[in-house]
C-alpha cells in the first residue's frame, strides 16, 4: 500500500473514532479534539466544537457567582428588622424601641409551605409621652433567602401591653395585658389573646 493510501486510512480511522465519541456523548468530553485536530473545551455541543479553529480553541466562560458569594450580598435579618422598627418609630413622633421587649417567632402564615418571620416590638415615648405601644410586624423571604418587611400593625397602646407572640395553625397569637376593672392606668393585669392572620401581605385581626 502506498504512503498516500496509508494516510487516507489513518484519517478515516480518526474520523470513525471521533464519530463514535460523538455518539456516546451529547457534549464534548474532557480532552476532546475536533476533526480539524483542534483541542476543544469540555461540555459544549459537538456542532459548536467542529466550528472551532485551532487559533480559536480557547473559550472563555463567564465567571460564575458562587452561592456563598451570593449570600454575602443579602442584608442580614437583624438589619431588615431594625429598619422596619426605625420606620415605625419615625411615624410615631420620635419614639424609640424598648429593645429588650422584642420577641421573634417563625412559621407558615400563608399556607404555602414556607416560613414567615413575626416580630413583636415595643416603642416608648410615642408622641413625647410616657406611654408604650406594641406592634406586630410580618416579614417574608424571597427565593434567594432575603428577608423583607410585609406589614406592621399596632396591637397594644395606652392601658395595655403586648407580652409575647406565637404562631398556631397559621395565625399569629399575641399575648396581651389590658386593664381590669380595678387596675390603675399604669398596671394592666387582665390577660387576653389577640389573633391575627396575614392576608395578601397585610395583617387582619380575627375577632373572637
Amino acid at each position: 500500500m502506498s504512503m498516500d493510501g496509508r494516510a487516507l486510512l489513518a484519517a478515516l480511522a480518526v474520523a470513525m473514532l471521533l464519530g463514535c465519541n460523538k455518539e456516546n456523548h451529547d457534549v464534548t468530553p474532557s480532552g476532546a479534539t475536533n476533526l480539524e485536530g483542534c483541542p476543544v473545551p469540555a461540555g459544549i455541543q459537538w456542532a459548536d466544537a467542529e466550528a472551532i479553529r485551532c487559533d480559536q480553541s480557547v473559550v472563555r466562560s463567564p465567571p460564575l457567582e458562587s452561592a456563598e458569594a451570593a449570600r454575602t450580598l443579602l442584608i442580614s435579618d437583624e438589619d431588615v428588622i431594625d429598619a422596619a422598627v426605625a420606620k415605625e418609630a419615625e411615624k410615631s413622633e420620635g419614639a424609640t424601641e424598648y429593645r429588650e421587649a422584642r420577641k421573634l417567632t417563625e412559621g407558615d402564615l400563608t399556607g404555602d409551605g414556607s416560613s414567615e418571620l413575626v416580630v413583636l416590638f415595643t416603642l416608648e415615648g410615642v408622641g413625647g409621652g410616657n406611654g408604650a405601644d406594641g406592634f406586630l410586624a410580618a416579614f417574608q423571604r424571597d427565593s434567594s433567602g432575603q428577608l423583607s418587611a410585609a406589614d406592621t400593625l399596632p396591637v397594644a397602646g395606652y392601658g395595655g401591653s403586648a407580652q409575647d407572640v406565637r404562631i398556631e395553625a397559621g395565625d399569629a397569637l399575641v399575648k396581651l395585658l389590658v386593664q381590669g376593672p380595678d387596675d390603675p392606668a399604669c398596671c394592666p393585669s387582665e390577660e387576653l389573646e389577640g389573633r391575627y392572620v396575614l392576608h395578601q401581605g397585610r395583617w387582619l385581626q380575627v375577632q373572637p
